[in-house]
């Protein structure tokens, strides 16, 4: 697998191709991944559903946006009804918003709980306790789940130290986050 447009990537070209192998992600065209394009939180559930083998296709969606022959349904219904997932306040999911950071990092530290993994995330040998310089502007519903992500070595933030909890979560970003939870979760079956 090789995608033209990774040039300034190198970072995520790991979780890109390790995803992309698996047939999880792929291009948004012939040979392009498009590494700095947005993710939308129905692309990003789908993605978590797949790679850890989620779909519950008994399961039914309850949001008003989520249409149900649409190719995301399966997934945010499992999704929802394994509690990954709990939609915004006006009864939506929001299938086409983009996902933001924040978000993210919430739905990593679900699926790591749900999946059994001890204390939700697999802290890291090297266990990072640099606090972010923006944490106070991480929603509170989202705080635990920034703050063991950042510990855990799964999310890194910005070079100049900064979480940007409300920024869309880039394709980069997001295959990278993936990957990593997927290794560390293989990592800690292997031992």
């Amino acid at each position: 697998m090789y995608f033209k447009d990774m040039d300034g990537y190198a970072w995520a070209g790991e979780g890109i191709l390790g995803l992309a192998s698996r047939e999880i992600i792929d291009g948004r065209s012939e040979g392009y991944y498009v590494p700095e394009g947005q993710v939308t939180r129905a692309e990003f559930v789908k993605l978590l559903v797949q790679l850890f083998d989620l779909e519950d296709m008994t399961a039914t969606a309850a949001f008003s946006d989520v249409v149900q022959d649409s190719w995301y349904y399966s997934s945010i219904a499992s999704a929802q009804k394994s509690g990954l997932v709990q939609g915004k306040d006006n009864g939506t999911f929001g299938v086409n918003d983009e996902i933001s950071r924040e978000d993210m990092a919430v739905l990593i530290f679900r699926v790591s709980k749900l999946l059994g993994i001890a204390n939700g995330i697999p802290l890291s040998t090297y266990n990072i306790t640099t606090r972010f310089q923006d944490l106070d502007i991480v929603s509170v519903y989202a705080r635990d789940a920034v703050s063991a992500l950042q510990q855990s070595g799964l999310m890194n933030g910005t070079k100049e130290g900064y979480f940007a909890p409300k920024n869309p979560s880039t394709r980069a970003q997001a295959a990278t986050v993936l990957y990593r939870l997927f290794q560390s979760i293989n990592d800690s079956t292997s031992d």
